[in-house]
């Protein structure tokens, strides 16, 4: 990723109008491996975290207001 940074930043630098193609969840994981996450959690069936300061992609998504009905789609 520091490699794609540092040409969007650079080509930026000469005046170019730069789209930088990496997306973040609002997690601030890379939105793939939210997902990824996510998909191996329910497969395990692990929706539920022990761990108050480790939750689980699923809870986050069910904190931040997403509907259990949605999250299956994400």
């Amino acid at each position: 990723m520091s490699k794609c940074e540092f040409q969007v930043r650079f080509q930026k630098q000469l005046g170019k109008n730069v789209l930088f193609p990496f997306g973040f969840h609002c997690t601030g994981m890379p939105i793939q491996a939210s997902a990824n996450r996510l998909k191996r959690e329910m497969g395990k069936g692990e929706l539920k975290s022990n761990n108050s300061m480790n939750p689980t992609q699923y809870e986050i998504l069910q904190k931040i207001g997403i509907s259990e009905a949605d999250i299956p789609a994400f």
